[in-house]
């Protein structure tokens, strides 16, 4: 798979770094072991890859890593229902997405740990209006996507939340709707 290289004035990413990633993520598809997976959904959502000039644009190879990730996490939940059934991966869904709705109920501008007022993190307010807007999805009848998690942005505030704790839970949100199907 090759990716269109982004123009002098965009960001890149490293084209041999994306080239040795997918080379080796089609290698752990094509030999996809679900007992000891070597590549799961979570490790694609991780990576991350140097900006360089002259390399591969930014925006195709994210998207075409999501759509990685979301072959592996269909490939994992393939897994769930073969031992467990569609019960088993309906009741794991819901019990993690259920955990993670406790978490982000949490009082506004509590809901994550804060850096000290010299050190920069995420916008209280911006994080705070995003996980207001993640529960209603969880509570009401409409689908929560991971994709709209995945684009979640965020400004900067000194004294602001931590930018690790919120990622993390925001890491399990997607995991948790990518595993319920909700890519």
């Amino acid at each position: 798979m090759s990716f269109p290289t982004a123009s002098r004035k965009e960001p890149a990413y490293d084209a041999g770094q994306v080239d040795a990633f997918i080379a080796e993520a089609r290698v752990a598809y094509d030999r996809y072991n679900a007992a000891a997976p070597a590549l799961t959904a979570g490790d694609v959502r991780r990576v991350a890859f140097d900006i360089a000039k002259h390399g591969y644009s930014t925006a195709a190879v994210d998207a075409g890593l999501e759509r990685l990730e979301a072959a592996l996490a269909e490939l994992e939940r393939e897994h769930i229902v073969m031992n467990e059934g569609w019960e088993g991966l309906s009741r794991r869904s819901r019990s993690e997405l259920e955990a993670l709705r406790e978490r982000l109920a949490r009082p506004a501008a509590k809901r994550f740990a804060r850096v000290n007022i010299f050190t920069t993190g995420y916008r209280v307010a911006d994080v705070d209006a995003f996980v207001d807007e993640a529960l209603a999805g969880l509570d009401t009848s409409s689908t929560l996507r991971a994709s709209w998690v995945r684009q979640a942005l965020f400004r900067s505030q000194k004294g602001g939340y931590s930018e690790n704790d919120v990622d993390v839970v925001l890491d399990q949100l997607i995991s948790a709707l990518l595993a319920a199907g909700q890519a």
